[in-house]
């Protein structure tokens, strides 16, 4: 028996360490430490404001229909249910308070070393969930326009007290994983559930005058793991692409929130098994896209969308605690990916941060060949974000799939195709 214990524990440590599926995975050093988070701040600083009246509107208007499984928990409050059931303490292990609110918090959020340990006490009892929401704006530039087109980005963030491995994996898995942990809260505090909604303003608005009558939803952005996901969206029924997402009846995003791990999908009714890795390489997204070349290390969230969230949208500027925390907030577990997560930007490789990025990059469906190629040649190894070249292959794969609309400056997909290659592609 004794013989066995190096096997058992080297077996262990690889699954910590190579599947852990959880909302959001961090190794030993925190993520907000993770070379180049410094150099892209400095270029692109977090905004001091909170959303005016104009994107308030925006937000509120928009809002997504959220559907959790029967029997999860749902979201919380962060401030009010989470933060205020923590300890804080500094680098050096030194108790700063036991007393937490948003205030202290925030004068904290720029030490990479401070903790909010909960110690076992567990978040107070939640009340109706607060989801922090905010908006951006960039342009994009799509071939077949003559100039980039200005874009707003409404983020929406669910909170949970702790994040899960994903549901779907062998049985024999989540029991070796139960032995050093527990499989269904493998960390503290999972507020990477996002979910990201491109608009566009109709044809001669600007979004300096746009009203949420003039604003067309072009695409939602989810948070799978860490990674995205990115659907165009379409009126309901009208969903003929395997890139493309039907708003439900009332205009708006249903989504599902997976069991365990809160990833993000479109909402459907009943019971569904979504492919799942930990982090999305060329070689794990030929398994997402096809089921081929599994790796040894993956699983399937499962999505039960029951029961609707009630919740209340909170708007907070993008450099509030929340958004830019660089500690932990929640506990340190002593294993790898165990760790609470830092603040809910560090949610994806420098490169990787612009909204206006994310929605190519991380465009991918059922039948997007060359993707894994595509993906292969991409350069993230700095902080600056890809170029117009290198997002090239991204764009042509996603203007392929836009619908075609009379309202709006975007190209149909034959026109855009010409504007490609010369002659419409029958390639999805």
């Amino acid at each position: 028996m004794a013989e066995s214990l190096p096997t058992v524990r080297f077996l262990l440590a690889g699954l910590t360490a190579a599947f852990g599926l959880t909302g959001c995975a961090l190794d030993e050093e925190n993520f907000s430490q993770y070379p180049g988070f410094a150099q892209y701040l400095a270029a692109h600083p977090l905004d001091k404001a909170p959303p005016d009246a104009r994107e308030r509107s925006w937000l509120e208007a928009f809002r997504p229909q959220f559907y959790r499984s029967g029997g999860d928990d749902g979201p919380i409050a962060f401030y009010d249910d989470y933060v205020s059931a923590g300890r804080l303490y500094d680098g050096q292990g030194r108790l700063i308070a036991d007393d937490v609110d948003r205030d202290l918090l925030n004068r904290h959020r720029n030490d990479p070393g401070a903790v909010l340990d909960h110690n076992g006490k567990a978040p107070r009892q939640p009340g109706t969930a607060r989801v922090p929401a905010r908006v951006s704006r960039d342009t994009l530039s799509l071939p077949g326009l003559e100039e980039p087109l200005e874009a707003a980005f409404l983020s929406y963030h669910l909170v949970f007290p702790h994040s899960g491995i994903a549901t779907g994996i062998p049985a024999w898995q989540r029991a070796l994983l139960n032995l050093v942990g527990d499989a269904d809260n493998w960390h503290a505090l999972d507020h990477y559930a996002a979910v990201v909604l491109v608009m566009v303003p109709a044809k001669g608005v600007s979004l300096d005058n746009a009203g949420p009558r003039d604003l067309i939803p072009l695409a939602a952005v989810m948070q799978q793991h860490n990674y995205m996901r990115s659907y165009l969206l379409v009126p309901e029924g009208q969903d003929s692409h395997p890139g493309q997402m039907a708003l439900d009846g009332q205009g708006r995003v249903a989504v599902d929130v997976a069991q365990a791990s809160h990833a993000l999908f479109p909402h459907r009714p009943g019971r569904h098994r979504h492919r799942a890795v930990r982090f999305l390489r060329p070689e794990r997204a030929r398994y997402l896209i096809s089921g081929e070349d599994a790796p040894f290390f993956a699983g399937h969230d499962i999505t039960h969308g029951q029961h609707p969230v009630d919740y209340q949208l909170q708007f907070l500027q993008q450099d509030d605690a929340f958004y830019s925390f660089q500690g932990w907030l929640g506990e340190r577990r002593r294993l790898p990916g165990r760790d609470a997560p830092p603040g809910a930007f560090y949610n994806t490789l420098p490169p990787l941060q612009p909204e206006r990025v994310q929605l190519p990059v991380f465009f991918w469906h059922e039948e997007a060949h060359g993707y894994p190629e595509d993906l292969a040649q991409l350069d993230l190894s700095g902080w600056r974000p890809p170029g117009p070249e290198a997002l090239a292959p991204f764009w042509q794969r996603l203007v392929k799939a836009l619908p075609c609309r009379d309202d709006w400056a975007l190209p149909c997909p034959e026109a855009a195709a010409r504007e490609w290659y010369g002659t419409p592609s029958q390639d999805p």
